[in-house]
């Protein structure tokens, strides 16, 4: 049942609460960018990293290290997060019967052995992450490595394999922010590794082309997280070539899914 806060017209839910935290996000004020540029023009390297893309990387970085450090929505947070990434990390996260989700690549992203897509859509969404994005956000920087590597066991694994949950609307939207978290720190740190930051820059311009996609908005709540994922993703590389329309695109989305479910005075209007 969802709580609530009594004041004289106003009832606030978790689902209400979600979207000023995203309203919020999308007022801030935009960096100045360096030009635009097509990622998925430049990334075909499999083993090593073209100078002309090597050089690009190095430009994002250099940029990226001027701009102030950014905070991301996280889908779930802990009171004692390295706690959970310890548990995590040792033992992977218990999900009802189904066999734990790990940080240990390689990872099967399409096996579903209990049946239970939820646990699939949990599983392709990262949900494993988020203590190690908690404490990455909070200055911990070692946990990048982790995350940075289940990241790219993802992105390789569907290079060559199929997986109905890939591009699940709700699951693509968080993985994607969590994408963006990583890339914001992984730009930043010294020495830069240029073939994750490859791979990392191609799979976030194919999160924002795919979430972007007007076809496959869902209808309802899932939307929030796709839109939340283009958001991020424009946030932490903002010079991606499909930033140019589709951050505009999520920010307009979002305002008619905003007007859609609440009244003027902030009402959820299925609680009418």
């Amino acid at each position: 049942m969802p709580w609530q806060i009594a004041t004289s017209s106003l009832r606030v839910t978790p689902v209400l609460m979600l979207v000023l935290l995203l309203v919020l996000t999308m007022s801030l004020p935009a960096c100045s960018d360096p030009a635009p540029v097509p990622f998925a023009k430049l990334f075909e390297a499999e083993v090593a990293v073209p100078e002309n893309v090597a050089e690009t990387i190095r430009a994002i970085a250099a940029w990226k290290r001027t701009q102030p450090g950014e905070r991301y929505y996280l889908h779930h947070t802990f009171k004692r997060p390295a706690e959970r990434a310890e548990e995590y990390a040792s033992s992977g996260l218990k999900v009802r019967s189904n066999p734990p989700l790990t940080v240990t690549p390689p990872i099967d992203w399409a096996a579903n052995p209990g049946q239970d897509n939820n646990w699939l859509y949990q599983k392709n969404a990262t949900y494993v992450l988020m203590p190690f994005l908690q404490l990455l956000q909070q200055g911990d920087a070692g946990q990048l490595d982790v995350a940075q590597a289940v990241l790219l066991d993802w992105i390789e694994y569907h290079e060559r394999h199929d997986n109905p949950f890939q591009w699940y609307d709700m699951g693509a939207g968080i993985r994607a922010t969590n994408l963006a978290l990583v890339l914001d720190h992984a730009l930043r740190r010294e020495p830069l590794d240029l073939l994750a930051l490859e791979r990392l820059l191609r799979a976030a311009h194919d999160h924002a082309r795919e979430l972007g996609d007007p076809s496959k908005l869902a209808p309802g709540n899932h939307a929030y997280f796709q839109l939340l994922g283009i958001k991020a993703l424009c946030r932490s590389v903002s010079v991606l070539e499909v930033c140019g329309a589709l951050d505009p695109y999520a920010s307009e989305e979002m305002s008619k899914l905003v007007m859609s479910q609440f009244t003027a005075e902030g009402v959820q209007r299925d609680l009418l």
